[in-house]
């Protein structure tokens, strides 16, 4: 099977890379305790799966992960930029071409 030719794309078009946020997640088999913190530990509802509130309780585990992604992408030696649409459960990673325009 013939690989993709990243470099030569990159010369043409923009490459939308998908993080799969929810599921790098979801492997540090946080709880209902982790969603919470002591920011929301007296809120009415459950919270566990509400991945945006962890910018707020979990920052550490945001950080770790795009770390862990960034470190990947720029094995690609590109520059990366990272967008937080405004979803819940959705990251987006745009790669493109260095250019000094």
């Amino acid at each position: 099977m013939n690989k993709p030719d990243i470099k030569n794309s990159l010369k043409n078009r923009i490459l939308v890379l998908d993080g799969a946020m929810g599921s790098l997640i979801q492997t540090y088999k946080l709880e209902e305790d982790d969603f919470r913190g002591t920011r929301f530990k007296n809120h009415s509802h459950p919270l566990k799966g509400n991945n945006d509130l962890l910018a707020l309780v979990r920052p550490d585990v945001l950080k770790e992960i795009q770390f862990e992604l960034q470190k990947e992408v720029l094995n690609l030696k590109k520059e990366i930029n990272m967008l937080k649409p405004k979803s819940r459960t959705s990251k987006t990673v745009i790669a493109k071409k260095n250019s000094k325009n």
